[in-house]
């Protein structure tokens, strides 16, 4: 299951892109939660210098839990203008974005360049393995992910 939190304003035609993402990728991930939250530029800043000791922002952070996968948190104004507000480049980005974090929440990171190598195959598998999201609609009918 993956439960997003948007906490955003005027970001709704990014939410029904992401809720797709979410509802494609809670299919893998039955069993565990996964916690996807929509913040702004401000917060990640924040949470980057408290948890990473960065003094800038970033377009995402990810962290593990015991008890559920772990929490994974956006920051779409980050990318927005490299999507050149393109919702499909949009929503690539945002599946990109995901993978990597859902590699960090299962254990892999890029600190070296070893590792880089190791999460990048990561990557590369999470995103064959992913079902594909080809429309980007709204959903008419209930879904996984809640607001």
């Amino acid at each position: 299951m993956v439960v997003l939190n948007n906490r955003l304003r005027n970001f709704n035609w990014a939410k029904k892109s992401i809720g797709l993402l979410c509802n494609a990728f809670s299919r893998q991930f039955d069993q565990r939660a996964l916690y996807l939250t929509l913040a702004n530029r401000l917060e990640m800043r924040q949470m980057n210098m408290l948890y990473r000791n960065k003094r800038k922002s970033t377009d995402i952070l990810s962290f593990p839990n015991d008890e559920y996968l772990g929490e994974i948190y956006i920051c779409p104004s980050y990318f927005l203008k490299k999507c050149r507000y393109d919702p499909s480049l949009f929503h690539k980005h945002t599946r990109k974005l995901l993978i990597h974090g859902l590699a960090h929440l299962l254990g892999y990171d890029h600190e070296t360049d070893a590792d880089y190598k190791v999460m990048k195959t990561i990557e590369k598998r999470l995103h064959l393995q992913l079902p594909h999201v080809k429309k980007l609609i709204s959903i008419n009918r209930p879904c996984k992910w809640s607001l």
